[in-house]
């Protein structure tokens, strides 16, 4: 019984190892608080008013806190979820709709990031700058790996939220 735990953990180490494309990348000074500990549970207290941090960005895929994997994602504070642009037929242009960010004003952010893509394909379009502006809400556009700096320093002390596009 127990060299079959054992072979399972390994078989598990391999394929969490095999899974992860991308290197990890934790901003200087990152702690990790374990699950179960008294630390792990005031850090989870902590998170769950704050948005999640972006600890992974490369060319079609996003490593999100609390989320997993994924290629483009809306997040704000308390958390996010993978960002479906059929749901408000965004496309590259016109480029993100106020329904886009609806949500993220829902969530109570009073900070917005949009990110534009790695090539900065993705536009804004002027009705989404004009609902942002009308629910007085600072907005952020840059390209995804300048958002995701931008996003990741807001979220340690601002009600911040952000929509995510990883390619193009």
């Amino acid at each position: 019984m127990k060299r079959r735990a054992q072979a399972s953990y390994r078989g598990a180490k391999r394929a969490a190892a095999a899974d992860a494309p991308c290197p990890i990348v934790l901003t200087a000074g990152t702690t990790v608080a374990l699950p179960g500990t008294l630390a792990g549970m005031a850090d989870a207290v902590a998170r769950a008013n704050r948005a999640p941090q972006i600890l992974v960005i490369c060319w079609g895929r996003m490593q999100v806190e609390g989320l997993g994997a994924g290629k483009d994602f809306k997040l704000y504070p308390g958390g996010g979820r993978p960002w479906d642009w059929a749901e408000t037929g965004t496309g590259h242009s016109p480029g993100i709709q106020p329904a886009d960010v609806e949500e993220l004003v829902a969530h109570g952010a009073d900070t917005v990031v949009l990110s534009q893509g790695m090539n900065e394909r993705l536009q804004v379009h002027l009705a989404t700058r004009r609902y942002l502006r009308q629910h007085s809400v600072q907005v952020h556009v840059a390209e995804t790996r300048q958002a995701v700096k931008i996003y990741n320093d807001l979220a340690k002390g601002t009600l911040v939220a952000g929509l995510f596009h990883s390619t193009c």
